[in-house]
C-alpha cells in the first residue's frame, strides 16, 4: 500500500510541476487576474465569478490551477498600487473601503 501511495504522489507531482499545458493555463489565468484586479470596481469575487463557467471545460486540475491563480492574481494588484492612496486622485474607488479616503484627498 505504501508503494501504491508513493507512486501515487509522484505522479501527482508530475503533472502539476511537469505538465506544459497546466503552465499555460496557470500564466493566462494570471494575466486575466492582473487584468481584472487592475480596473476599478472588479474585484476578484468578480473576477473568480466570471472565470468558473469557463473552467467547465477543463480538467479538475487545471481548473482548479485556473481559480486559484487568477483570485491570488486579482487581489495583488489593488495591495501593491495602493487603491487607497490612488482613490484620492482617481474619482472611482475600487472597492468601499478606499471611499473614505476618496473623499478626505478631495477636501484638500
Amino acid at each position: 500500500a505504501e508503494m501504491l501511495m508513493d507512486s501515487a504522489l509522484f505522479a501527482a507531482l508530475q503533472r502539476v510541476f511537469l505538465d506544459p499545458s497546466l503552465w499555460l493555463i496557470v500564466l493566462a489565468s494570471a494575466a486575466y487576474g492582473i487584468f481584472m484586479g487592475s480596473i476599478p470596481g472588479l474585484t476578484a469575487t468578480m473576477a473568480t465569478a466570471l472565470l468558473v463557467p469557463l473552467t467547465y471545460w477543463l480538467d479538475p486540475v487545471s481548473a482548479l490551477a485556473a481559480i486559484v491563480t487568477s483570485t491570488a492574481c486579482a487581489i495583488s494588484p489593488g495591495r501593491a498600487s495602493g487603491r487607497a492612496t490612488g482613490s484620492a486622485t482617481h474619482p472611482s474607488p475600487s472597492l468601499p473601503l478606499p471611499a473614505a479616503s476618496r473623499w478626505a484627498g478631495a477636501k484638500h
